[in-house]
C-alpha cells in the first residue's frame, strides 16, 4: 500500500510538471478586426502582448501575469524564415490598422423561368433563364480601423468592397428553316407593338432568341468591436455594426425574327424585354471575430455576422425595339419597401511576415433573403415581386497592415 501511494504521489506530480509546461507552450495572440489575427507575442526576454484577458473569476487581468515571458523560444521560428522575427504589440496608446484584398466572387444559380419553345410544341422547351449564367467576377475591399489600448482593445472599422459586374448570357438559333417549326415564346405581350407591330412578330415563329444577364455588388460597413477575450489559444471579440448592402440585377430577354438576327437592318429586326432590379439594404448587423494561433506565424479565423435589414427594392420594366432603346414602347417604373435577413460569415488564415505585415487569404459566403430578382419579374408588370433569395461566395486575398 505504502509502494502504490508512493507510485500515486509520483504520477501526480509529474503530470501537475508536464500540465504546467504544456501551458508554458501555449500564449496566444489578440484578436482584432483589421487584422483578424494580431501579432504572437516575441521571443525569449521579451513581454508577450496583453490585452483583456479574463482570469477564472471573470476580471481583467495582464497576460504578463497569466502566461510565462519566455513561453515563444526563438527555436520555435525556422531559422531558413524569410521574415523577420515576430514582436510583441505595444498596448500603452492606439494605434491604426488597415488592410487590402482583392476579390474574386460569384453568385448561386438564378430562379428558372422558361421563356423559349419550340413553335409547333409547347412542351418542346429550348432556354430558361437560368441558362445565363452568371460568371465569377473580381473586385476589392478596403478597411480602415483604429483600436484604443493597442491590438487587443475596442475598436472601429470602417469597410468597402465591392464587384466588378458578373454577366451571363445564353442564345438559342432555329435550324429547321421553317417558321412553323421555329422558336416561340412563353411571354404574353397582348396587344403590345413594337415599330408598330404585334410583339409576336418578334417573339413568336422566331428566328433566334437570347437571354443576357448583369449583376453588381457594393458593401459598406462601419462596425465597433470589443475588446479581446482570451481563452487558451482561442481569442474572441463581439462586434455590431452599421450596413449598407447594394445588390443591382438586370436581366434581358431579347428575339429576332424569322430569317433576320439581332444586328441585321441596323437591330431593327429585333426586339427586347428588360428588368434591371436596384436592392438597397440598410441595418444593424451583430458579430464575433474567432482566431486561433497554429503557429507563431499561422493564425486562423472565422468572422460571423447576421442582420435584419431594410430593402427598398426598385423594378425597371422595358419593352422596346433594337433601334429604340431610349424610347421603349413601354416602361415601368416600381418601388417597394420589406425586411430582408443578411448572414455572411468568413473562414481563412493569416500569415505574419512581421510584427507589423500579414498575409491573408480566405473564403466568403453570403446569403440574404427577400430580394427582387430580374428573373421573378416576368410575371409581375407594373409591381415588384421580391420573393428571391441570394448566395454570393468567392475567395479574398491581401495583407493587412499596423501602423
Amino acid at each position: 500500500m505504502k509502494s502504490f501511494l508512493k507510485t500515486a504521489l509520483v504520477l501526480a506530480g509529474m503530470i501537475a510538471w508536464g500540465a504546467g509546461e504544456a501551458r508554458a507552450q501555449i500564449n496566444p495572440s489578440t484578436s482584432s478586426l483589421f487584422p483578424l489575427s494580431i501579432d504572437a507575442p516575441g521571443s525569449a526576454g521579451v513581454e508577450p502582448a496583453a490585452y483583456n484577458a479574463r482570469a477564472t473569476d471573470g476580471s481583467r487581468v495582464s497576460l504578463v501575469g497569466y502566461m510565462p515571458q519566455s513561453a515563444w523560444s526563438q527555436d520555435a521560428v525556422e531559422q531558413t524564415a524569410p521574415c523577420d522575427a515576430l514582436e510583441s504589440c505595444d498596448s500603452s496608446k492606439g494605434m491604426w490598422y488597415g488592410s487590402l484584398m482583392a476579390l474574386a466572387m460569384t453568385r448561386n444559380r438564378a430562379p428558372a423561368l422558361w421563356t423559349t419553345t419550340a413553335s409547333n410544341d409547347p412542351l418542346d422547351l429550348r432556354m430558361n433563364t437560368q441558362n445565363a449564367g452568371a460568371d465569377w467576377a473580381g473586385g476589392g475591399q478596403v478597411n480602415v480601423a483604429y483600436a484604443w489600448r493597442g491590438c487587443g482593445g475596442p475598436a472601429v472599422a470602417f469597410t468597402y468592397w465591392g464587384l466588378t459586374p458578373m454577366n451571363g448570357s445564353a442564345s438559342v438559333s432555329d435550324i429547321t428553316g421553317n417558321p412553323a417549326t421555329a422558336l416561340s415564346s412563353t411571354i404574353g405581350f397582348g396587344s403590345t407593338l413594337i415599330n408598330g407591330l404585334p410583339a409576336s412578330t418578334y417573339f413568336n415563329n422566331a428566328q433566334e432568341q437570347a437571354i443576357w444577364r448583369r449583376d453588381r455588388t457594393d458593401n459598406f460597413e462601419m462596425n465597433v468591436q470589443s475588446g479581446t477575450y482570451t481563452t487558451g489559444n482561442l481569442q474572441v471579440a463581439g462586434l455590431m455594426g452599421f450596413r449598407y448592402f447594394r445588390f443591382s440585377d438586370s436581366l434581358t430577354y431579347g428575339s429576332a425574327s424569322f430569317g433576320n438576327s439581332f444586328t441585321s437592318n441596323g437591330g431593327g429586326d429585333a426586339a427586347y424585354l428588360n428588368f434591371q432590379c436596384h436592392n438597397s439594404l440598410y441595418g444593424g448587423q451583430l458579430g464575433a471575430i474567432l482566431s486561433s494561433l497554429m503557429t507563431r506565424r499561422v493564425t486562423v479565423f472565422a468572422v460571423p455576422k447576421v442582420g435584419v435589414y431594410g430593402n427598398t427594392m426598385v423594378d425597371l420594366q422595358q419593352i422596346y425595339g433594337g433601334s429604340t432603346v431610349n424610347s421603349p414602347v413601354s416602361y415601368f417604373h416600381t418601388n417597394k419597401t420589406d425586411v430582408s435577413v443578411l448572414s455572411e460569415l468568413d473562414t481563412g488564415v493569416t500569415w505574419a511576415c512581421n510584427a507589423n505585415v500579414k498575409i491573408i487569404c480566405g473564403y466568403r459566403v453570403i446569403s440574404v433573403t427577400n430580394l427582387a430578382l430580374a428573373d421573378n419579374q416576368f410575371g409581375a408588370y407594373n409591381h415588384v415581386e421580391q420573393s428571391g433569395s441570394l448566395i454570393l461566395h468567392g475567395a479574398f486575398l491581401g495583407f493587412t497592415w499596423l501602423l
